[in-house]
């Protein structure tokens, strides 16, 4: 039979225990929640830059900061020499900014447009010619 100090120790592991089992559970949950809360977007485009800008790129961006104009502005981020925003807006260095295939223009929303896990964004950049005939 076992003494009563021994149970009580039994007692207490069984709560620790079960005190670590639901903080993990805990633990696991939230990270499940934040791993929900990223939004992978791709970004194909007609501007190249090796090993700087090499399209089609994997943009994850939070839940919070699920706009178009956020996307834009984490390309400038990564790019700073190029205008993908300019006071909130499409910047001089882009003609045309494609959702799933669809003009951003043709969106009432427009640049405020929230994007959805697996979207696709294309970017059109001005391509100045390097040389003619």
């Amino acid at each position: 039979m076992p003494t009563p100090k021994k149970l009580s120790e039994t007692v207490k592991r069984l709560k620790e225990d079960f005190y670590l089992r639901r903080r993990d559970k805990l633990v696991y949950e939230r990270l499940g929640e934040v791993e929900k809360m990223t939004i992978k977007v791709t970004v194909d485009s007609n501007l190249f830059i090796k090993d700087v800008f090499e399209p089609p790129v994997e943009v994850n961006i939070k839940d919070d900061e699920d706009t178009l104009r956020d996307v834009l502005q984490k390309l400038s981020d990564r790019c700073p020499y190029l205008r993908f925003t300019e006071g909130g807006e499409m910047g001089d260095d882009l003609r045309h900014v494609y959702i799933n295939g669809k003009s951003h223009f043709q969106l009432p929303e427009g640049l405020k447009r929230r994007l959805r896990d697996g979207d696709t964004v294309r970017v059109e950049a001005y391509m100045e010619p390097l040389a003619g005939g």
